[in-house]
């Protein structure tokens, strides 16, 4: 998206490709994407994050593993996964105790960080999931994650 508003905001356009910075980032190729309200909120500029545009929207995504950086240990180049799209700080109290969804640092695919409309997408590997065995790339994109982590689920 080029500004905040309707539709009309939306372009579909080339875009650099993420390149791998931090020791625990990945790329997936995207090969599915979902609709997200928080999609549609960061489009309208609703959230009230102000964003660097042109922006990738796209909290939702499931695709498969084509980058990996040295400190990733829980996927691996070819492995099909979905995207959890919360991400913490990984230095406050609620990152270092598994807590990160409560982070006041909280950033977002889509919203505070680049996000799954498009050919690729750059994140923490702690963000990429197994696909159960049933679930094609459409279902896994659009599947609801919970971090599991609150201990409420």
């Amino acid at each position: 998206m080029h500004g905040y508003g309707g539709v009309e905001q939306l372009f579909y356009e080339e875009a650099d490709e993420p390149r791998l910075i931090e020791l625990n980032d990945v790329i997936v190729k995207l090969k599915a994407a979902a609709i997200n309200h928080i999609d549609i909120w960061n489009r309208m500029g609703a959230t009230g994050i102000v964003v660097p545009m042109p922006h990738i929207l796209g909290a939702d995504g499931a695709g498969v593993v084509v980058e990996v950086r040295a400190k990733v240990a829980n996927v691996k180049v070819g492995d099909p996964v979905c995207l959890y799209p919360l991400t913490g700080c990984g230095q406050c109290k609620f990152c270092l105790t598994d807590r990160d969804f409560l982070c006041f640092r909280l950033r977002v695919l889509g919203e505070r960080m680049e996000g799954a409309y498009a050919q690729y997408v750059k994140l923490p590997a702690q963000n990429c999931f197994p696909i159960p065995q049933d679930y094609s790339f459409e279902e896994a994109a659009a599947f609801r994650w919970c971090s599991s982590r609150c201990g409420e689920c």
